[in-house]
């Protein structure tokens, strides 16, 4: 579906399938030097037949945290344009996000990859191009939330907190410099719609997302304690076996 407004001047554009699929190269490789070229090449292309593609490249060729930028920008100039940019984009976040296991530190490239997928889902909510993609990374906290209380994940807990960080305002509700939304000043609360920070998701959705992370973290924190009781009791019980000690 393309927005009315955008039809007759769509049809003046090249719809071609060559041009097409050169864009769609362009937008999976998309990086932050390449975003000005892409950018203007959508104004001069008609992708009405190849929105889903367009989402499905931009999504998959996402693989670094540096290229979210370009990405949401790129995204929501194709928006503005294609109404249905929006549930393609949901699709390939489905498809994208989940991971059928837990993440682990030994294998970065995916540990990079799937932060960098958090936060294009953070911007995309955030900017309501795709609003029901909270669903998304509601589903995918309580994912991360298990694995971090359950065994001490240390990459599940480096993926929240980079989650946390990247939707503190609009996700959870945390105001400048940390303080809450409600305790936030005048002040504060003008410099946030002056930055472009109007979005935030619903209350039950932060109260859900802040206590699951606070729940994780903590749980993990009473793991690390125990292990370092136990490493303690241990080297107490085994004195004289520390660095190469004589015994």
């Amino acid at each position: 579906m393309v927005r009315l407004d955008d039809e007759a001047a769509l049809s003046s554009l090249d719809s071609s399938m060559k041009r097409n699929n050169a864009l769609l190269r362009r937008i999976r490789t998309l990086s932050d030097e390449s975003r000005a070229a892409v950018l203007e090449e959508i104004g001069t292309t008609n992708q009405s037949r190849f929105v889903a593609e367009a989402a499905a490249a931009l999504v998959e060729g996402l693989q670094r945290p540096r290229e979210v930028a370009a990405a949401a920008e790129v995204a929501a100039a194709l928006h503005r344009r294609y109404a249905d940019l929006a549930a393609g984009l949901e699709q390939a976040l489905a498809r994208e996000l989940p991971s059928p296991s837990a993440p682990t530190t030994e294998d970065r490239p995916a540990l990079v990859r799937r932060r960098a997928l958090l936060r294009l889902a953070v911007e995309l909510v955030a900017t309501e191009t795709v609003p029901a993609a909270l669903t998304l990374i509601g589903g995918e906290v309580r994912r991360l939330c298990a694995a971090a209380s359950e065994s001490g994940n240390v990459a599940a807990l480096s993926l929240l907190a980079s989650l946390a960080k990247a939707g503190r305002e609009e996700l959870l509700g945390l105001g400048i410099g940390g303080l809450s939304a409600s305790d936030s000043d005048a002040a504060a609360a003008r410099l946030r719609e002056e930055i472009g920070l109007a979005w935030h998701a619903p209350a039950g959705a932060r109260q859900q997302l802040f206590a699951a992370l606070r729940a994780a973290l903590e749980a993990a924190a009473t793991r690390l304690a125990r292990e370092r009781a136990r490493s303690s009791a241990w080297r107490r019980a085994t004195p004289g076996t520390w660095f190469g000690a004589a015994t």
